[in-house]
């Protein structure tokens, strides 16, 4: 066959066309796969941030030690 014949062009074209398509079903799954990662990512975030602000504030209400100051009286 010829590489200028109008059939084989167009069995090209249509080879390419399917394989740069996606069916529905798959877009649908990969869709759902990324709004469960965000929604896992937002979440540990949320975790981290929290756990973070409450190790903060317990440290904040931890009393100091008391400090005692000796002094002695030079003879």
């Amino acid at each position: 066959m010829n590489a200028n014949d109008p059939i084989r062009i167009s069995d090209i074209r249509r080879s390419r066309a399917v394989a740069a398509s996606i069916t529905r079903a798959e877009a649908e799954r990969q869709f759902k796969f990324s709004a469960s990662l965000v929604v896992v990512l937002a979440l540990a975030t949320l975790t981290v941030m929290v756990a973070n602000r409450l190790a903060v504030s317990d440290m904040a209400q931890t009393p100091a030690p008391a400090i005692t100051i000796t002094t002695t009286k030079a003879s």
